[in-house]
């Protein structure tokens, strides 16, 4: 199964997510972005990934409704 996602949206969200991670931690816009996605136990913030983490999320949910 297939959920229907636009990535721009997606994209656009995971873009405002980290904008506002790093104005609220101060952090400087160099930041990689790895930092905000890897998980706390290997030094991460383990922010989701929405362009990741939505679609798979749908299907999961699709597939138990079905």
């Amino acid at each position: 199964m297939q959920a229907d996602y636009p990535n721009g949206v997606l994209n656009d969200l995971n873009n405002v997510l980290r904008k506002e991670v790093r104005t609220w931690l101060k952090l400087p816009d160099s930041s990689m972005k790895v930092c905000f996605y890897e998980s706390t136990g290997k030094g991460g913030l383990g922010l989701p990934q929405f362009s990741l983490n939505a679609p798979e999320a749908r299907d999961n949910t699709l597939r138990r409704v079905a």
